[in-house]
């Protein structure tokens, strides 16, 4: 370590409400019929206000107009510095820069490649503030100077990134120019010096912030500032809609959504087909809600939303390691729930318009899930089934712990612990092992303190799709089904080759029936006939306390489902030694 480390901050402030930038993004769906602002620049490109030399531009009437409305020359500004479908908005004086009603204030629109001064010639130089424009905050003030105590929270899942400011407010222009306004923007950014070696520099940008608590005090005189990342000061949080999605995605849903707010938009992730769904709520919590149905997350960071698929980043490698002496000492606390963590679940669905039923499975033992949501298929079902497995058996085991300020991981990353012994999936009950980081809490004092606090989750074996095995039946009424006629039934996922021994049986497995009952499905009330002899578990999933059967070994796991299944038997007949 080198004792010349110091630590410092870059906070740059900006005034104007960030809900002015939002409206103008909506206000362009709205007067041109988008629909969509996806392409919308996430970055803006440019600085609102920053002046613009034109020489004879061709200016549009909107983003999409294909032909110039006038042409101009002279100075003009830029009016937020958004830059949509290649074009930003432009006003003819800064006293007009941002404000409302739109079309009283913008002269027109402006090809990016157009005026005398490119956008990244008219912003500040500093590397901190040609972020902050990016993020669309535009130019601001680096308040550093006045930061007393700040308090960053990185969050991996649901909740937003939060920011909490301490400052020295003695100068008398925070009760006068710079009292924040609703929408006041924050960009923080921690700042390491000479950190290990002379020339080793560090940074954490926290993100964009939306300030919404402020709380000033005299004596001393000291004013708090609360910022969240979400745009909690548009309707993304705090209108209800009531909408129908139709032939879409998970992934052109949060297009949708990120777009109407001016959001940028990353998914990483497998995505999914939405045959139809229901929003009744906010664009935020529904989203939220549809994401966790699929096992996915969404996090909002820097005028983004950011998709991801939780179980895939636990795959990572971890990005680094702590060891026991790493840690404050005193710091470290270690939980575990084992005895509440599920080893399998079933998945049921009536669909009323399609008259068919969707039954699936995974896994077995004695805590055993059931899922009854809507569902378009075997295979969407089994993703919902994982996803809602995965998602309960998430934090089943947590790790506290704090180290002096760390710089390299985040919330979403995979982090390894040793010096404790055993692992998080248990073992001898010990500590060591891989884990998930929820959240990262990062602490400045101006007295020259960093730390860092973590929260994390042991990575458990998930559950996935493909282990999944179930059926989709269409109800045929007066059809007379035998028990080799299956012409109703459709297999879309099968985890024929998954052996489930926690399910009590094992693929392939013998078994000797004795007039036992044979079910057309596994929810079929009647038994279609009754077979004696030996016969052979097709899969070894126990769904709905029966078993799929074949009278051949070679059949077993084979497709279609329907011409290698026998029937349904239950488990009281399968020498299983569990009971219906």
């Amino acid at each position: 370590m080198n004792k010349a480390r110091s630590i410092g901050l870059s906070v740059l402030y900006r005034n104007t409400p960030y809900s002015v930038l939002v409206q103008t993004v909506e206000q362009v769906e709205q007067a041109e019929g988008s629909g969509s602002a996806a392409s919308a620049s996430s970055g803006g490109g440019a600085t609102a206000g920053a002046p613009v030399t034109l020489n004879n531009t061709p200016l549009y009437v909107s983003s999409t107009a294909k032909n110039p409305a006038t042409h101009k020359t002279g100075t003009y500004y830029y009016y937020d510095g958004i830059l949509i479908n290649g074009r930003y908005r432009i006003t003819n004086t800064p006293s007009r820069v941002g404000k409302t009603p739109v079309g009283q204030n913008v002269t027109g629109w402006m090809d990016a490649g157009e005026g005398g001064t490119e956008a990244a010639e008219a912003m500040p130089q500093t590397t901190a503030t040609k972020i902050v424009s990016t993020l669309g905050a535009g130019a601001g003030t680096d308040i550093a100077p006045y930061v007393e105590n700040l308090t960053y929270v990185d969050n991996a899942a649901d909740d937003s990134d939060t920011i909490d400011i301490t400052l020295d407010a003695q100068d008398r222009k925070w009760l006068w120019d710079w009292m924040p306004q609703k929408g006041t923007t924050l960009y923080p950014r921690l700042l390491g010096h000479d950190w290990n070696r002379p020339g080793d520099e560090r940074a954490i940008d926290c993100g964009l912030f939306v300030v919404d608590d402020v709380n000033y005090s005299d004596t001393p005189t000291t004013l708090q500032l609360g910022g969240v990342s979400k745009p909690s000061d548009s309707n993304f949080s705090e209108t209800d809609r009531a909408t129908t999605w139709k032939n879409t995605s998970v992934k052109r849903i949060g297009e949708t959504i990120a777009a109407r707010y001016g959001l940028g938009f990353t998914y990483d992730a497998e995505d999914y087909e939405i045959e139809c769904d229901e929003q009744d709520g906010t664009d935020s919590s529904y989203y939220n809600s549809l994401c966790q149905n699929y096992g996915l997350v969404l996090k909002v960071y820097a005028r983004r939303l950011w998709v991801y698929d939780r179980e895939a980043y636990k795959a990572k490698r971890a990005v680094r390691n702590f060891d026991r002496t790493d840690i404050i000492r005193g710091s470290l606390s270690w939980t575990t729930t084992l005895s509440g963590t599920y080893t399998g679940g079933t998945f049921d669905y009536t669909d009323a318009d399609k008259d068919c039923d969707i039954s699936c499975a995974v896994g077995g033992g004695t805590h055993i899930k059931a899922v009854n949501r809507r569902a378009t298929s075997v295979q969407d079902a089994a993703v919902q089934l994982c996803a809602e497995l995965n998602r309960a058996n998430h934090g089943t085991i947590k790790l506290r712990f704090s180290v002096p300020g760390d710089w390299s991981v985040s919330a979403g990353n995979t982090i390894t612990i040793t010096g404790y012994g055993g692992g998080p999936d248990g073992g001898e009950g010990g500590i060591n092992g891989k884990y998930f980081v929820d959240k990262v809490t990062h602490k400045y004092a101006k007295s020259g303190g960093f730390t860092t606090a973590f929260e994390c989750s042991g990575v458990r074996k998930a559950f996935h799709p493909h282990e999944v095995g179930g059926t989709l039946l269409y109800n045929t009424e007066g059809s007379d089904v035998s028990d080799t006629e299956y012409s109703t039934t459709y297999e879309t996922s099968t985890a024929a080759n998954a052996a489930s021994a926690q399910a009590g049986a094992e693929a392939g497995a013998a078994v000797t029936l004795d007039n036992a009952p044979f079910y057309y499905t596994s929810t079929a009330p009647n038994p279609s006939c009754y077979k004696s002899g030996v016969f052979y578990f097709y899969d070894g999933i126990l769904i709905n306390g029966r078993y799929r059967m074949t009278n051949s070994a070679d059949r077993c796991g084979k497709l279609p489902v329907g011409q290698n299944v026998t029937g349904w038997v239950p488990v009281s007949y399968c020498g299983t030694g569990e009971s219906e």
